[in-house]
């Protein structure tokens, strides 16, 4: 027998799964199946949003403001660093500092809105990275923490 899955995982990706059933019982397949695609589902929810400051004094108000309201479990913050980039047609190098967000992809907007509102760039570097994969453990603890 020959069964064929389509299962919509991630907004514009899908998944095609094509199982031939040989010796496995069809419900044992099918539960490993949902198992497998649970814990995807479950790991790409989360999220890892980058931006820079140019002081460090921002960054720990970017953190205190994202932490307060539960749209960070926990917040990074690295400087500082050199920042060289394009601005207004000319290269231009700065100090800044780094700050790493751990979230999930469901509060980006209020966290990107929550960055705008007291940054002091006219246009602030806010970049998210899906997180993959990660520790059960921490993943766990980092839902537990968020807002609901």
């Amino acid at each position: 027998m020959l069964f064929c899955f389509n299962t919509f995982l991630y907004e514009k990706f899908s998944l095609l799964i094509i199982i031939k059933l040989v010796s496995y019982s069809e419900k044992k397949v099918i539960g490993e199946i949902k198992k497998n695609l649970e814990i995807v589902t479950m790991k790409e929810k989360y999220i890892q949003v980058i931006t820079t400051t140019d002081n460090k004094e921002d960054a720990e108000k970017i953190s205190d403001i994202l932490l307060n309201r539960r749209l960070a479990g926990c917040i990074q913050i690295i400087g500082p660093i050199t920042s060289t980039y394009w601005w207004k047609d000319k290269i231009e190098k700065a100090s800044e500092w780094l700050c790493i967000i751990k979230s999930m992809k469901n509060l980006f907007e209020d966290i990107n809105k929550s960055i705008r509102e007291i940054h002091s760039y006219e246009t602030p570097e806010i970049l998210v990275v899906p997180i993959v994969n990660g520790d059960d453990d921490y993943l766990k603890w980092l839902d537990d923490t968020l807002k609901k």
